[in-house]
């Protein structure tokens, strides 16, 4: 799957990661469209902190796989 890796202030590369698993209790989440809002900028102009995780954009378009 594609992201959308933070890796220090300013810099954003869209990156192929690893698929998620999933367990019997879970559904995977095919996202179509993402975007950043107003909350990812701060990150981006900061880089990770104060928050640590590298992965933007939370505002999506999705398809939920049940099996």
């Amino acid at each position: 799957m594609k992201a959308a890796i933070l890796h220090g202030p300013g810099n954003i590369k869209c990156e192929v990661i690893p698929d998620p698993e999933i367990s019997k209790d879970e559904v995977l989440v095919a996202v179509k469209v993402a975007g950043i809002c107003g909350s990812d900028i701060p990150r981006y102009e900061r880089g990770i902190f104060p928050y640590n995780f590298k992965i933007l954009g939370h505002l999506n378009l999705s398809l939920v796989f049940l099996y």
